[in-house]
C-alpha cells in the first residue's frame, strides 16, 4: 500500500487527497523512475526561478519520503480515481471547476519530488487560460515560488513531520487512526491558514496586473478555489473533532485500513449518522453566519437601525422613547425565538464537538421569525411620525419638484407628453 498525500496547488487548484492502494515495492529492490536523474537535475539553481533557501529544502527533504514508496508512475492511476471521485462526490462540475480538475490531475503526474516541474507545469497552465504575455508568466512562477518558499520556511518542520509519520506509517503496515489524523489537523492548522492567506494575497496582487479580459476569467476561477476551500475547512472541522474516514483518502478498501474501521463501528467508536449530521450542521452554520450579519436576522444591529431611524425624523422625547420601548419587545420576542431553537439544538452541541463554543446555527425556521419580528418592527416604527414629519423626510428623499409644470405640482398628478 502507497500512501495519501495532500496536494496544494496555486490559485484555482486547491488541494486533493492522493492515495494509492496497491502494494508499493521496496526503495532498496526498485528504484524510484525519473527520481534519481530528474531530482537532481530539479535541484540545480535556475537562472529564471528565485533562490531558494533551507525552507525550500524542507520541502525537498520532505517529498524525498515520499520517494521512498516506490514508482511515482505506479501511483498516478489511483490517484487520478481518487481525485476524480473527490470532484463528483462535491459536484464541481462548472466550468472553472473542471479547469482545475485538469490542473489537479496534471500536476499529480509528476512525482512531488520534481517541484520545478510542478510549477512549470502550473504555470503554463493558468498562463494560457488568461493569455498571459511571457512577463505575466514569469512573474506568475515568481509568485508561486514566493508562496511555496513562504509556506515552506515558515512551516517547513511541520510539513516534513507529517510526512514523515504517513511514510512509516505505510512502511510499518500501521494504518493512521482518526486521532492522528486529528492531531495533523491541529498541528496543521496554522500551516493551511497561512497557506491560504498567502494564495489570497498573491492572487490580489497578479488580479491588479490583468486586464478586463484576463481578470473575467481569473474572477471565475477565485471563486471556484474559494468555494472548494470552504469544503475543504468543513471536512478539516469534522477531521480535528474525530470524524475523518479512510475512504476519503481512498483507503477504504486496505485491508488494515478495512479492519480498523469495523473494528471501530463495532466498539462504537464511530457513527457514520453522527458524522454525516456533522457535516449538515456544518453547511448550516455557513449560512446562519452569513445571514446573521444581516440586520433582519441580527437582533444587535436593531439598534442601530432604530437610532438612524429617530434622526431621520427628528423624533421628540416622547417618541424616541415609544421607539426604543417597541425596540425592547420585539428583541425580546427574538431572544424567546433564539432560545427555543437553542433548547431544541441542544443535543447538536454533542455532535459539534469542538465547535461546540461556537454559536450554534440556528435553523433556517428559527430565522426566518426572526425577520418578520423585525419586519413588525419597522411597521410599528413606521407609525410613529407625524404627517409633518413624514412630508419633512419626503422632501429630502423625493427629488425635487422644480422641472414639472405649475398644474403638476399642485395636483400631484404624472405629467402627459402632448408631443
Amino acid at each position: 500500500m502507497k500512501t495519501a498525500l495532500i496536494v496544494l496547488c496555486f490559485a484555482a487548484t486547491v488541494w486533493a487527497a492522493e492515495p494509492d492502494d496497491t502494494s508499493s515495492p521496496d526503495p532498496n529492490e526498485s528504484n524510484p523512475k525519473s527520481s534519481n536523474t530528474q531530482s537532481e537535475r530539479d535541484d540545480q539553481p535556475r537562472d529564471d526561478q528565485p533562490e531558494r533557501g533551507w525552507g525550500m529544502g524542507s520541502i525537498s527533504l520532505a517529498t524525498r519520503q515520499v520517494a521512498r514508496l516506490g514508482d511515482w508512475e505506479d501511483q498516478v492511476p489511483n490517484i487520478e480515481k481518487s481525485i476524480d471521485r473527490l470532484w463528483e462526490e462535491n459536484e464541481w462540475n462548472d466550468e472553472a471547476d473542471q479547469f482545475a480538475l485538469q490542473a489537479v490531475r496534471g500536476v499529480a503526474e509528476i512525482p512531488p519530488w520534481q517541484i520545478t516541474r510542478r510549477v512549470d507545469f502550473l504555470t503554463n497552465e493558468f498562463g494560457a487560460r488568461y493569455d498571459m504575455n511571457d512577463a505575466q508568466i514569469k512573474d506568475l512562477q515568481a509568485k508561486s515560488y514566493q508562496i511555496i518558499g513562504a509556506v515552506a520556511v515558515r512551516h517547513g518542520g511541520t510539513m516534513f513531520k507529517h510526512v514523515t509519520e504517513m511514510v512509516e506509517s505505510v512502511k510499518s503496515g500501521e494504518p493512521m487512526t482518526p486521532e492522528d489524523i486529528s492531531r495533523w489537523m491541529d498541528e496543521g492548522e496554522e500551516m493551511i491558514e497561512f497557506a491560504h492567506e498567502q494564495v489570497e494575497t498573491i492572487s490580489d496582487q497578479i488580479a491588479r496586473e490583468l486586464s478586463a479580459e484576463q481578470r473575467e476569467v481569473f474572477d471565475r476561477d477565485r471563486a471556484s478555489y474559494r468555494k472548494r476551500m470552504e469544503r475543504f475547512e468543513d471536512m478539516r472541522e469534522r477531521w480535528k473533532a474525530g470524524g475523518w474516514h479512510p475512504r476519503e483518502w481512498g483507503l477504504e478498501d486496505v485491508p488494515e485500513y478495512k479492519r480498523m474501521m469495523e473494528r471501530r463501528v463495532r466498539d462504537g467508536r464511530y457513527d457514520e449518522d453522527k458524522w454525516r449530521r456533522f457535516d449538515e450542521l456544518q453547511k448550516a452554520y455557513r449560512v446562519y453566519e452569513a445571514k446573521s450579519q444581516e440586520t433582519p436576522y441580527n437582533e444587535s444591529a436593531w439598534e442601530l437601525y432604530v437610532r438612524q431611524y429617530i434622526h431621520q425624523y427628528g423624533f421628540d422625547e416622547a417618541q424616541a422613547e415609544t421607539a426604543w420601548s417597541i425596540l425592547r419587545e420585539q428583541r425580546q420576542l427574538a431572544g424567546d425565538v433564539r432560545r427555543s431553537a437553542q433548547r431544541r439544538m441542544q443535543r447538536e452541541r454533542v455532535l459539534m464537538g469542538r465547535m461546540g463554543a461556537m454559536a450554534m446555527p440556528l435553523p433556517e425556521s428559527a430565522l426566518e421569525d426572526i425577520r418578520d419580528l423585525f419586519d413588525g418592527l419597522c411597521q410599528r416604527l413606521d407609525r410613529i411620525p407625524t404627517t409633518s414629519q413624514k412630508l419633512a423626510v419626503e422632501r429630502v428623499l423625493v427629488p425635487p419638484l422644480q422641472a414639472l409644470p405649475a398644474s403638476a405640482k399642485a395636483t400631484g398628478d404624472r405629467v402627459t407628453d402632448d408631443r
